[in-house]
């Protein structure tokens, strides 16, 4: 029942509406379960927060996304938070972050991977952060970069220098969804550049994207990362495919 407050200096009655109240018309949702969340939780539940399929590659050595890239780029250390499964809660989280404006859901995915790469330290030193670059034009109709999000909330948790600028998509290829492995690698070819030359010369790089199938967009991206003189490039991505 919401409290009557008397404003003395004008002898009215006003409303005192807890946030509670406002929440039974505007309730916040989970990312992942849609369930309402409770006073305290922020972007996902509790229930899904501790229960949501982490994967182990942050604490593993020849992980199956260090395996993914193996012989095909030379990109150190490699890591995903989730598992991805179609129909699963996580990409749910995934569908938000894309195409619902959850930049929240980006940014918290981030702060945990930061969190968890700070722990562990498996990852070794990081001088820079470097999100994988949307199309100018698919940027202007999304209004903002997915990767980005995620990107910047591993900056937030470590400190790392954030640089989302640090590479160019020159070509707007056609969406990566539902190609086959092959086609996926040719479509990619080629369309990425860095912003500046030999920005990144003596750097070692976290480049970060939001699900990773076949790795293609991520190899485009470490090649031309790795054309700069003793640069090391790791990766690692809210979800992933391969478990």
């Amino acid at each position: 029942v919401p409290k009557i407050v008397h404003c003395k200096s004008h002898n009215l009655k006003l409303f005192d509406l807890p946030a509670s109240f406002f929440s039974l018309f505007f309730p916040s949702l989970c990312a992942a379960c849609s369930r309402n969340l409770r006073r305290g939780e922020q972007v996902i539940c509790t229930h899904c927060r501790f229960t949501l399929p982490m994967t182990d590659h942050f604490t593993s050595h020849d992980n199956p996304m260090e395996r993914l890239f193996a012989g095909k780029s030379r990109i150190t250390h490699a890591a995903a938070l989730y598992r991805f499964e179609k129909g699963s809660r996580v990409q749910q989280m995934v569908h938000g972050l894309k195409y619902g404006e959850r930049k929240d859901v980006g940014i918290l995915a981030g702060e945990i991977i930061g969190e968890r790469m700070s722990r562990t330290g498996r990852f070794g030193r990081i001088d820079v952060v470097v999100p994988v670059p949307l199309h100018a034009s698919r940027l202007r109709k999304r209004g903002y970069n997915q990767a980005e999000c995620i990107s910047e909330g591993i900056c937030r948790a470590t400190g790392w220098r954030h640089q989302p600028d640090g590479l160019r998509r020159i070509r707007n290829s056609e969406t990566q969804t539902n190609k086959q492995r092959f086609e996926r690698f040719t479509n990619i070819d080629g369309i990425f550049e860095a912003s500046e030359v030999n920005a990144f010369t003596g750097c070692s790089i976290l480049l970060v994207d939001d699900v990773i199938t076949t790795g293609s967009t991520l190899i485009g991206c470490a090649d031309v990362l790795l054309a700069s003189d003793d640069v090391q490039v790791s990766v690692v991505a809210m979800a992933a495919a391969v478990h």
